[in-house]
């Protein structure tokens, strides 16, 4: 009776324990994307004269072989203070829209035709020296960067827009899955067109990080 009291109780202390090691396990998690959420989305830091390049892609989902056809790519990012913006056609696939109008409308420079291998060049040496890499709901975006083999390097923060808005200024009542890029420039009151060419959706994603973090900046000041 004693040995079985004592297997009883040995077999409390261990599953005690292996609950609590689930615990610190599932802790250690939370806290990692505590961090990663806090980095992507922290708006009180210098998105002006820090190096930020926002990247943009459109593109067909290839559900057979289940990768991605990117028809156009739009980068912007700022140098001295200075957006600048940069918009390509990709070569083997951009002419497979059917609604192609948008892709002439690049509104921020000249749109350039270049083919898919040229891609992982393009982006790379965009983001050297960079503080900042930015998207605008990141999730396909780093999905097309992983398919094409670009990492972005550790010491480069990522940041979001869309976590931005929902961690700053989400409103109760507002979609849950967040809002799109039309919607957070309509709220900030910024004046846009020819959304949907991805340059001018990178370039303005930059416009709308820049206006979101002055605008919290000031309330932070204010408080």
């Amino acid at each position: 009776e004693k040995k079985s009291k004592l297997k009883m109780k040995q077999g409390k202390f261990k599953k005690k324990k292996r609950m609590e090691k689930l615990q610190e396990e599932i802790d250690a998690r939370k806290e990692i994307e505590r961090q990663e959420f806090d980095r992507a989305s922290n708006l009180l830091r210098d998105f002006v004269n820090d190096k930020v390049v926002s990247i943009d892609f459109e593109f067909f989902m290839n559900k057979k072989a289940g990768t991605y056809q990117v028809t156009e790519l739009g980068i912007s990012m700022t140098e001295g203070g200075v957006i600048k913006g940069y918009h390509f056609l990709i070569k083997e696939h951009y002419e497979k829209k059917k609604n192609r109008a948008l892709q002439q409308r690049f509104d921020f420079g000249t749109s350039q035709v270049v083919s898919e291998k040229q891609i992982p060049a393009l982006i790379n040496m965009a983001i050297k020296d960079a503080q900042y890499i930015l998207f605008h709901e990141q999730r396909e975006d780093y999905e097309i960067l992983s398919q094409m083999g670009i990492n972005i390097p550790k010491e480069i923060a990522v940041v979001d827009t869309q976590l931005s808005y929902k961690r700053y200024f989400r409103q109760k009542g507002s979609m849950p899955n967040g809002e799109k890029l039309e919607g957070l420039l309509d709220m900030f009151k910024m004046e846009y067109k020819n959304l949907h060419n991805v340059g001018n959706d990178a370039y303005m994603t930059l416009k709308l990080l820049q206006k979101m973090s002055i605008v919290q900046q000031h309330f932070e000041a204010n408080k």
